[in-house]
């Protein structure tokens, strides 16, 4: 977060080609906290937000890269 800031893109099936909109991304004591917004002028942002909203989707899979070791 320090080297790229907290903004990423959120997306559907980690299609970078196609996001859904935006999440920020907090470090807290209780861990990673991310707090997404839809772009609700595309077809797959409004697509997302209906899936979301009929709980057709409960979850979510982050893609990440770990930090190399020093030495």
């Amino acid at each position: 977060l320090a080297e790229k800031g907290n903004t990423r893109p959120l997306l559907w099936s980690h299609d970078l080609a196609s996001p859904v909109g935006t999440v920020v991304l907090t470090d807290s004591a209780a861990g990673l906290e991310a707090r997404g917004s839809l772009l609700l002028d595309t077809t797959v942002g409004r697509e997302t937000y209906s899936r979301l909203k009929a709980r057709v989707v409960r979850g979510l899979s982050i893609g990440f890269r770990t930090a190399a070791k020093g030495g």
